[in-house]
């Protein structure tokens, strides 16, 4: 893929990153394997040479079944002159797809999409409101492109509001956020140059861009509905 003018920063496609998540999921899946060895081999009578077979079928299976969510689709993205090029939202199967691609150090172009810029109407610029914990609310801003077919793609954006159990703002560590302020105001402003009209509602990138404005207390002054 040619002309590449902006890329989004800390891409979530790499090997290493893919290995240290498979790493620590082995960890948790052996933890949890050991707490059992004594219950499968009291209770089913197993010998240790099945436990292992067990507990290695087992491990195989959880990597299967959690690595692929190690792909976040929405930091999967690189902004070129004339169009967006991101992986969609794939479902689980074709993900565990392409960790077992980038594992083997094979191109990955394949999966990616292409959004032409003259092919978007408008992107509006929004934001999604659930129950977190403890009466808190959490955030995911959203990209809506509404395109001159009357298609339309979302695009969410876990920004950096939502802390573990907390708001970042009230002390939660924004351990599975996956984008800064800076990055998405970025995004935006990259697309206005490309000829991109965003509609902004909320005013949610003058807030982004304003170092004396909190974005959790900003969109909880928004009378916006909860989701469910």
């Amino acid at each position: 893929m040619g002309g590449i003018v902006m890329k989004q920063k800390k891409g979530n496609v790499s090997r290493g990153k893919i290995l240290a998540s498979a790493a620590v999921i082995a960890v948790i899946g052996l933890l949890f394997g050991v707490a059992m060895q004594g219950l499968l081999k009291d209770t089913l009578g197993l010998s240790q040479s099945n436990i292992t077979i067990c507990m290695i079928v087992f491990l195989m299976f959880v990597e299967c079944l959690w690595l692929p969510f190690a792909i976040d689709s929405s930091k999967c993205m690189e902004y070129h002159e004339t169009y967006l090029a991101y992986l969609p939202p794939y479902g689980h199967f074709k993900k565990l797809s392409l960790v077992l691609q980038i594992l083997l150090s094979k191109e990955i172009s394949d999966f990616y999409e292409r959004l032409y810029w003259h092919e978007i109407d408008r992107v509006k610029f929004t934001f999604e409101r659930k129950w977190g914990t403890w009466g808190y609310s959490r955030y995911t801003m959203q990209l809506y492109f509404l395109l001159k077919n009357k298609d339309v793609k979302l695009f969410t954006m876990n920004s950096m509001e939502n802390g573990f159990l907390l708001p970042s703002s009230t002390g939660g560590l924004p351990i599975f956020a996956n984008l800064h302020h800076e990055d998405i105001v970025n995004i935006l402003q990259y697309m206005k140059t490309c000829g991109v009209i965003i509609e902004d509602p909320y005013h949610l990138l003058e807030a982004l861009k304003n170092p004396d404005i909190t974005m959790y207390e900003y969109m909880e002054t928004i009378n916006k509905p909860y989701k469910f």
